[in-house]
């Protein structure tokens, strides 16, 4: 290095070094200067500092440590510098500050309000590289937004990022830009910087509101959302989402009615936010809405969303999907009119019932119960039809309503399908439109005298009519109903089949008492025990009474002498006596075994009953059995006779012959009993006295007499103190009479 020089010598060769410079502001270390000058650099720095002295330069301390030196004007543009000023000046009332910034990135001048926004006096930054201060998570972001300002070809800036204050905190900023390089002046990235870090933190915050509020709308079941005016949607929570089928990822501005319904749906919808625009008012309305493969029914209710002047600018909706709730109130209204007509049709068979409990014979009770139910609103015609067990024809024996129903082929048959399907349940049918032809409504002509427009059958019930064991024939009750015999109506059309059957039962009854005159049947069954496999044995068995216990059944009371109830034993316990069910000894009192026999479905006492008839001698001796029976002369004796032929094939008649009765007043008890009693109270009576119960000591307790008739032993206590005071009052007002 050249040492010619000296500290005496002229400044100006130092500073020809930035005049002489293409960009005389450009900053310069002491190195590069030296280098220019082939000067040693402890003589250059002495230059520097007279200079700036001088206010020829300028000069900084990076902190790196690093100094610079910079050209800040010429005596030539000492205008352009007073001018410089006077922008500065004008700047400084701006809330922004202007940079400049070079291509490398340096900034090469700041506007006043950098002090006010980030706490730094311009000229301490000017020479610094401009990303300096950037926070390390956006520094990325604003080197390449300024990469691609002054890039080819040419782009405008606009980045927001943080920067860091003199205090050490951080300000977010937004900054736009233009490439000026081509301008002599600015020769930079001409930059102005906006302190935006208060809308950052309203952002924040809306951000979080927005956040929580879609976190709460979330968890409601309703879908809610919002949609402007043009009808795009603003907002939707997850159960609006789920509903429509939308993503995710799908933002909610980018839908639309049109774009998520059919023209129509969408069309309606639009309708309906129209209304609510206009009305400004909340408006609620039944919508059906597409969600899958089904529409559902949603309550959705409208509000408009007003701005500070009042204007409606959207609209917020809570749809609530009541599908379930709608099937509910159907179901409802569906049962309130099935209760009603259920009272309706309850009404009208109590009437019934209390017709055909006033009537004293068979024909009256048939005649009564059809003639009732075709009365009825819900009926078109009613009949009662009996099958004969033999032939299974059917015999119409009572009917009521439209001839013309029964006139049409057919309705017999219809009358024998419970007997066809081999039980005794009731039969109902919905589907005879095409096998009854349309009828004139039994109550015939109005005022007018014109007839009513003919009917249709659509519906049919045959009912069986019966009790215990007994059936007396079929009710067959016809009806234009499409919708007939629900559940419950079924069940009281077969109570009525129940309580027609018992009233049946106890007129029979009744008529065979009050009768005085009886048909005798006498029957021979040799080796009764012979199929079961046991031998004859010596002793005598005779039947006492028998007692109905209900589904079938009944007790049998008798006694055996000598080893003939070893033969009973051998029957109950052989695999061919199947009705035979239980055998239960009672006592033993002079060589007489009293014994209680419970049989199941047995031919004679089914058919005996049925009759009304009585059995007044069944005797087993020698291994023989005899068999006399009473019965009143309206009974069908075929009948009777089938029942016993069909108990014991072998059996022979011996005589039938039309006698008086001989014990009339004797039945007289027996008869009041009947009708003052019911079948369960006369049991209990006939068991007890039949099971020794009132002997001393008792052969049966309460309970076993209970455990036999299937009910509890309260019930049968209950039932047994009401048969003993009524038989008493009967004994007690004959004898007073």
């Amino acid at each position: 290095m050249s040492s010619d020089w000296s500290v005496e010598a002229d400044y100006a060769p130092t500073l020809a070094v930035f005049t002489a410079a293409e960009r005389p502001s450009e900053p310069r270390t002491i190195a590069e200067i030296s280098a220019v000058l082939d000067v040693d650099e402890e003589t250059v720095r002495r230059h520097l500092s007279g200079l700036v002295e001088a206010g020829e330069l300028r000069s900084k301390t990076l902190d790196s440590g690093q100094r610079l030196w910079w050209r800040p004007a010429s005596a030539v543009d000492r205008s352009l510098q007073d001018e410089t000023t006077y922008l500065d000046r004008i700047l400084s009332y701006s809330a922004d500050y202007v940079l400049i910034v070079d291509e490398t990135g340096r900034v090469k001048y700041n506007s006043p309000p950098v002090e006010t926004m980030l706490g730094h006096q311009p000229e301490d930054v000017v020479g610094i590289d401009s990303f300096a201060n950037v926070h390390p998570d956006d520094r990325a972001t604003a080197e390449e937004s300024f990469a691609k300002l002054l890039g080819e070809p040419a782009d405008e800036l606009t980045v927001e990022f943080r920067a860091k204050h003199a205090d050490g905190s951080w300000r977010w900023v937004e900054v736009t830009g233009v490439d000026k390089r081509d301008d002599p002046v600015i020769d930079g990235a001409l930059l102005n910087v906006r302190d935006v870090t208060t809308r950052k933190e309203q952002e924040r915050e809306l951000r979080e509101t927005t956040r929580r509020l879609q976190a709460v709308l979330d968890t409601i079941e309703s879908a809610v959302f919002m949609k402007d005016a043009d009808g795009r949607y603003l907002l939707m929570n997850q159960t609006c989402r789920d509903m429509f089928g939308i993503p995710p990822e799908v933002p909610v501005s980018e839908l639309t009615d049109e774009e998520l319904f059919d023209a129509e749906t969408a069309a309606a919808f639009r309708a309906d936010d129209r209304r609510v625009f206009s009305r400004e008012s909340t408006v609620a309305v039944e919508e059906e809405i597409p969600v899958g493969d089904d529409l559902r029914t949603h309550l959705t209710r409208k509000t408009p969303m007003v701005d500070d002047d009042g204007e409606s600018y959207a609209l917020c909706a809570v749809a609530t999907d009541i599908t379930e709730q709608k099937a509910r109130e159907r179901r409802l209204a569906e049962q309130r009119a099935d209760l009603e007509a259920l009272n309706s049709l309850n009404r009208v068979f109590r009437e019934i019932t209390d017709a055909v409990l006033e009537q004293s014979t068979r024909e009256e009770i048939q005649e009564t119960l059809c003639t009732q139910l075709a009365a009825a609103d819900s009926y078109e015609a009613a009949c009662l039809g009996e099958i004969d067990p033999t032939t299974g024809e059917c015999s119409i024996s009572a009917q009521a309503g439209s001839q013309a129903v029964f006139d049409t082929t057919g309705v017999a048959s219809l009358l024998t399908e419970p007997v066809a399907q081999g039980d005794a349940g009731a039969v109902f049918r919905t589907d005879l439109a095409d096998d009854i032809l349309p009828f004139e409504s039994a109550s015939g002509a109005d005022s007018s005298g014109e007839q009513p427009p003919a009917a249709e059958i659509e519906s049919f019930a045959a009912v069986p009519i019966g009790h215990e064991s007994t059936q007396y024939g079929v009710l067959g009750v016809f009806t234009g109903r499409g919708d007939a015999f629900g559940a419950h109506e079924r069940a009281v059309l077969e109570q009525l089949g129940e309580v027609v059957g018992h009233a049946i039962a106890t007129s029979e009854r009744q008529r065979a008492l009050l009768s005085d005159e009886i048909i005798e049947l006498s029957f021979q069954v040799e080796a009764v025990f012979e199929r079961h496999g046991v031998a004859p044995v010596e002793g005598r068995i005779a039947y006492t009474r028998s007692v109905p216990v209900g589904d079938g059944g009944f007790l049998v009371y008798g006694t055996a002498s000598g080893g003939a109830i070893r033969a009973i034993e051998a029957v109950v316990e052989s695999e061919t006596a199947s009705r035979w069910e239980s055998l239960t000894i009672l006592g033993t009192d002079d060589e007489l075994t009293r014994f209680e026999l419970a049989v199941s479905d047995h031919p004679v006492l089914s058919t005996v009953r049925a009759q009304a008839g009585s059995i007044h001698e069944a005797v087993i001796e020698d291994g023989n059995l005899q068999l006399t029976f009473h019965f009143a002369p309206n009974a069908d004796i075929q009948q009777a006779i089938d029942g016993v032929k069909a108990a014991y094939p072998a059996a022979t008649l011996l005589t039938r012959s039309l006698t008086v009765r001989p014990d009339q007043q004797l039945h007289r008890p027996m008869e009041v009993l009947s009708e003052r009693l019911t079948d369960r109270q006369l049991a209990s009576l006939e068991a007890a006295y039949g099971a020794g119960f009132f002997n001393w000591p008792r052969d049966s307790s309460g309970e076993a007499l209970a455990d036999s008739l299937g009910i509890s032993p309260a019930t049968y206590h209950q039932h047994l103190r009401k048969a003993q005071q009524t038989l008493m009052e009967i004994v007690f007002e004959t004898d007073s009479g």
